[in-house]
């Protein structure tokens, strides 16, 4: 029975050990509006994100530009084309943020970005989830 718990014990450290990606990653918590610490920028850190792995997907040419200079205006309190009334990005909400959900794959807004194996790091989701709960800024 002592051993059965020394493995129950031994297997947590190891799931929290073994990550797909290299180096610190950011877990994001709950942010609170009245908290002036901001720790995403979306100029430097999120769009950096749309540029390598969603733009090419999202050009400007469609009906969701995730371009330099325009995708924070196509994202923050827009209503979704594809699931209205929802909004793509409501600052502080994730649960309310057709984004979120959709670079989280739940299905709960069908396909999930990027489709198919491009799945976006844990990395990557943390940064994107920050940005929302830290109020979706233009920063």
């Amino acid at each position: 029975m002592r051993s059965i718990g020394n493995l129950l014990l031994v297997i947590p450290i190891f799931m929290i050990s073994c990550t797909k990606d290299s180096g610190p990653v950011f877990i994001p918590k709950e942010h609170d509006p009245n908290d002036s610490i901001i720790t995403i920028s979306f100029a430097d850190d999120v769009q950096e994100i749309f540029d390598t792995e969603c733009w090419f997907c999202h050009p400007n040419n469609g009906d969701l530009d995730l371009g330099v200079g325009i995708s924070h205006a196509e994202l923050v309190n827009v209503q979704s084309a594809n699931y209205p009334p929802n909004m793509r990005v409501v600052p502080y909400d994730t649960a309310a943020s057709v984004l979120f959900h959709k670079i989280m794959r739940d299905d709960v807004y069908g396909l999930e970005m990027p489709p198919g194996a491009l799945e976006l790091t844990e990395q990557e989701k943390a940064i994107i989830t920050t940005w929302i709960l830290e109020g979706a800024l233009d920063n």
